[in-house]
């Protein structure tokens, strides 16, 4: 896993790239279905 910082530097170097930091564990799925349903949906939208 990479650190926030890292990450951040790292999405904001390319374009049409956002950071979704979800406030679980690994298995976002699981226990945010609807917040990764969504994040999902965001993502599909745009290509």
């Amino acid at each position: 896993m990479r650190r926030a910082g890292q990450a951040t530097a790292m999405a904001s170097l390319r374009p049409y790239t956002s950071l979704v930091t979800p406030e679980t564990d690994h298995f976002v799925q699981l226990q945010d279905p609807k917040g990764f349903a969504r994040a999902v949906r965001e993502f599909l939208a745009i290509l």
